[in-house]
């Protein structure tokens, strides 16, 4: 068994980018990222497991990205600090996200159009229901802790989770540029924060 190298591993991953953002996860093949990063097919195996292995560590920089912003929002201050956002704070946070996916735009249009038959196929959807969840379980907090009476239907907060959502996948999705999102983000962000601050308030006893 040859021994892993480094440079053998960086040009693997170099070339299955290539691989999977011209024929998707599902259709790649093992043997042309191989030729492709100037090693023999058996060879790549010495590197990784399996070709899902690969696109893992290709989109670990934006997958670690998500997880940060989960844990954020996720944390029992943040759930306290809620209530409390301006619009100004929500439309900072949302160019936060913004910069973040333009950045790795790349391996998003990976994550969202190329991974069919992957762990990560449906991603999107397990990530809409899992912030679904943390939206549900902050309006509980704020109904025991707050006074604020709003029925907590999950239908009706994964649509604004989705909606939210929606706004980045469609810019990559449709490859529109950030400066685009810019200049239109005031018109979302004034429909989810006046919109659910005015639900909020009417909910309260």
């Amino acid at each position: 068994m040859q021994t892993p190298k480094e440079p053998n591993r960086i040009n693997i991953i170099g070339s299955a980018r290539k691989e999977f953002a011209k024929a998707g996860y599902e259709k790649a093949s093992m043997r042309r990222i191989a030729k492709n990063a100037g090693i023999s097919t058996s060879n790549i195996y010495n590197y990784f497991k399996s070709k899902e292995e690969i696109l893992e560590t290709i989109l670990k920089p934006a997958l670690d990205g998500v997880e940060k912003g989960i844990s954020l929002v996720s944390d029992d201050d943040y759930i306290e600090r809620r209530l409390q956002f301006s619009y100004e704070t929500l439309r900072a946070r949302f160019n936060v996200a913004l910069d973040f996916v333009d950045e790795h735009r790349l391996l998003f249009q990976l994550l969202i159009c190329k991974t069919t038959s992957s762990k990560y196929e449906r991603y999107l959807d397990e990530l809409t229901d899992q912030i679904t969840q943390i939206n549900l379980r902050q309006l509980e907090y704020f109904k025991k802790n707050h006074g604020i009476e709003i029925e907590t239907n999950e239908f009706f907060v994964r649509n604004l989770v989705s909606f939210f959502f929606n706004i980045f996948v469609e810019m990559i999705r449709k490859d529109i540029p950030k400066s685009e999102i810019v200049k239109i983000e005031d018109q979302f962000l004034k429909f989810l924060h006046f919109g659910s601050k005015a639900i909020l308030l009417d909910s309260k006893v």
